[in-house]
């Protein structure tokens, strides 16, 4: 597939709204957001303690925090995957290749980045304001509060930021793994039996008890019509047809 027709295929998946599409972009919404928003709570109280220089060593943990904004994707994702294989520190949890396990990752990969933006942000700052919030009797809390509430422009591009990195690193493209579970009745069966053995069937799959174990692997449940299925089922045998014929693969015995 050349670029022309990968284009076209994307563009006809969005006209047509088709529903792995949908699926998959609310998972990466749902994951990219709650990732952001745990990592400015976070990241942003360690920044602005950093840029008030509020402890000992604040310094060396800047320099921690600005060569780890710089690492690489895959590095987080291994160290996220040994503390959660099956047979690593967090194996009993069982959250390997669960959405819970994506949002500790993105949330580990954009913390200090956001504790780095924050940093910078605070430190631009006039420094008569957390002053002034201080000598008319704010709290340190409050007075943080009111450095973050005047420099909320800066605060809420920082967020964009995060966010923008976290929605760029989900999906792999180029790829897509499915798995399609089908029931073939006789031809000829009544339209109003098909269509109850269809929801029933579609009922089953997304019951609670279902959808708890399907979810728990990280899977997507999309429930198609029957009468979209043989131009599917048609379009998938040519597809993986032409993948074994210009590959050579043969049957093993």
């Amino acid at each position: 597939m050349n670029l022309t027709d990968a284009l076209a295929a994307a563009l006809d998946l969005l006209a047509t709204w088709d529903s792995r599409v949908v699926a998959a972009v609310s998972v990466s919404l749902e994951v990219a957001l709650l990732a952001t928003l745990l990592a400015t709570l976070l990241g942003a109280p360690l920044g602005f303690a950093i840029a008030t220089g509020r402890f000992r060593g604040s310094r060396a943990v800047e320099v921690a925090l600005n060569t780890a904004t710089a690492l690489p994707t895959v590095v987080v994702g291994l160290l996220v995957y040994s503390l959660l294989s099956r047979r690593g520190p967090l194996g009993a949890w069982e959250l390997l290749y669960t959405r819970s396990a994506m949002v500790i990752g993105e949330t580990l990969l954009i913390t200090p980045l956001m504790a780095a933006l924050t940093v910078a942000l605070v430190s631009g700052a006039d420094p008569r304001i957390r002053e002034t919030a201080l000598t008319l009797g704010a709290s340190r809390f409050g007075a943080a509060w009111t450095v973050l509430r005047e420099l909320r422009r800066g605060a809420l591009a920082a967020v964009a930021t995060g966010f923008g990195r976290l929605i760029s690193e989900l999906g792999v493209a180029g790829f897509e793994s499915s798995t399609d579970l089908a029931v073939f009745i006789p031809a000829g069966t009544p339209k109003p039996i098909l269509q109850r053995i269809h929801s029933a069937l579609v009922a089953a799959i997304k019951s609670a008890d279902v959808s708890a174990v399907l979810r728990k692997e990280g899977a997507i449940i999309v429930a198609g019509a029957p009468e979209d299925f043989p131009a599917y089922f048609a379009k998938e045998n040519a597809k993986w047809r032409d993948i074994i014929l210009s590959h050579g693969i043969k049957e093993q015995q």
